[in-house]
């Protein structure tokens, strides 16, 4: 797949859901997103002084918690 095939599948999954959905390598760093802006609360608190550490913190504890769950 490439990327514009990528945010097309982004894109639906969005219609679905209504969340912001993206795609992360195996070093967690973000590949593409749907919608590209993250929503005007993420976008708050990452205002905050460091903040927006805390939440790369947190999703990428999210991301390795998923990695470790066995079917």
């Amino acid at each position: 797949m490439n990327k514009q095939e990528i945010l097309s599948v982004l894109a639906e999954l969005h219609k679905i859901t209504g969340f912001r959905v993206s795609l992360h390598g195996a070093d967690y760093e973000e590949i593409a997103a749907y919608p590209k802006e993250h929503i005007m609360f993420c976008q708050m608190v990452q205002g905050v002084d460091g903040q927006r550490a805390e939440c790369i913190k947190c999703d990428r504890a999210a991301c390795s918690a998923a990695l470790s769950k066995k079917d």
